[in-house]
């Protein structure tokens, strides 16, 4: 028997417990593997389940950076999204409309990536559009005139109109509380003294370091270390040393995944390592020198079965992808997941052969503090406005093992961004 407990308590520092009932790093996948998972997206994207489905089509698009970024490729967003079409349209669709999801990669190129939105507005006809991209900034113009439904998915966390422009609809915590967060999480660890060694590669790395050192003092925090690094740089040795100098007992290791642990663990060096969001990779966990590591991220921990909406994400990946732990990043999965499952709420409603204006009606009437049955923290769109969300949650890497610490309580920024 599914249970879901909406209750809310405070806790000394004042953060919200919601209680209900996670960028890519690299990894090396041997050909064989790649291989076996493009083929099963390109057989899954037909219409396997439709026959329960009889009506009209909703048709989703979906930008995605699955290729050019700057710390690997993925697969992520194409076998999520193609494991959700299965598994919605096996289970009669939406209101008996099959639904079909368009993605695009935009190979991390502003162009590219504007061109794949306009196509799938004005071509192929999206109801939506599911952001996954790292260059969402490039649509802000074209979204803004066209008043186009974008979801944020993965970039919740990282791309700046998704908590700025009101076209823009987060899945999830928005940036500025994803930014706070990794500066309260040492609190939570009774640490003081916090560092970070951020991407040389996007703009958003180094932007947000004003912004730690604005809500470190919040929070009571120190931000005593913060150096640029190249993501696929050979050595990270000095910063390391600098990091181990200045006393940073919380190491926020952006630039370089594994390898900054690694180098530093031969410098005698091993603080608490910090990730966030779609930080988290598979390369993390098994990694010896990143046992114990925390972060926050912005939707429901992945691999907790805790509830009727978090038992259909890992029922539906079981039964389509088992193989979980071979996602470049499990965060984009369940971001992507939920993203979707946003625009499925909103579509619950809709009049036969709806608009995209039709969905805005949907969105715009899901009720204050929803989470898609726990799978986000509580968020209100209003109508032209930009939409914030402020919680997140805690998870940690303990002996080869991710683990929910805090199990799905949300902690939240304050003071409220805006406040």
């Amino acid at each position: 028997m599914w249970t879901n407990d909406r209750g809310s308590t405070r806790d000394d520092r004042g953060e919200t417990a919601m209680r209900r009932t996670g960028r890519r790093g690299k990894v090396l996948i041997v050909a064989a593997v790649v291989t076996g998972a493009l083929a099963w997206v390109t057989a899954s994207t037909g219409p396997s389940g439709a026959a329960k489905a009889t009506k009209s089509t909703y048709v989703i698009g979906e930008v995605s950076t699955d290729t050019g970024g700057t710390t690997g490729n993925t697969n992520d967003y194409r076998i999520t999204t193609a494991a959700w079409q299965r598994y919605v349209n096996a289970h009669g669709g939406i209101n008996g409309h099959p639904v079909k999801v368009v993605e695009k990669d935009d190979g991390n190129d502003p162009a590219k990536s504007l061109s794949a939105v306009e196509s799938l507005v004005q071509s192929s006809h999206a109801l939506a559009i599911i952001d996954s991209s790292t260059q969402d900034t490039a649509w802000e113009s074209y979204v803004s005139q066209n008043h186009v439904l974008v979801i944020c998915g993965s970039a919740t966390g990282n791309g700046f109109p998704c908590a700025s422009q009101p076209d823009y609809v987060p899945a999830g915590t928005t940036v500025l509380s994803v930014v706070w967060a990794q500066t309260f999480i040492p609190t939570l660890l009774h640490k003081t003294r916090w560092g970070v060694v951020y991407c040389s590669e996007l703009a958003a790395c180094a932007q947000a370091v004003p912004l730690n050192r604005t809500y470190a003092a919040q929070v009571g925090v120190k931000v005593v270390y913060a150096q640029a690094a190249s993501s696929s740089a050979p050595d990270y040795t000095a910063q390391c040393l600098g990091a181990k100098d200045a006393g940073v007992q919380v190491l926020f290791g952006y630039a370089g995944s594994t390898k900054i642990a690694e180098d530093c663990a031969r410098q005698g060096y091993r603080p608490i390592w910090e990730q966030s969001s779609g930080t988290f990779t598979a390369a993390y966990r098994t990694n010896p020198y990143e046992n114990g590591s925390i972060g926050n991220i912005g939707i429901f921990p992945w691999f907790l079965d805790v509830n009727k909406a978090t038992h259909q994400f890992r029922q539906a990946l079981a039964k389509y992808w088992p193989n979980f732990d071979q996602f470049t990043q499990p965060y984009n999965a369940d971001s992507t997941w939920a993203a979707l499952q946003l625009f499925k709420a909103a579509a619950a409603t809709l009049p036969p052969n709806p608009t995209m204006s039709d969905v805005w009606k949907g969105v715009y009437a899901l009720p204050k503090n929803f989470t898609l049955g726990g799978l986000i923290p509580p968020e209100t769109v209003t109508p032209g406005k930009a939409t914030t969300n402020p919680c997140f949650y805690i998870v940690r890497i303990e002996h080869e093992r991710y683990t929910a610490p805090y199990k799905l309580r949300t902690f939240c920024q304050h003071p409220l961004p805006g406040s």
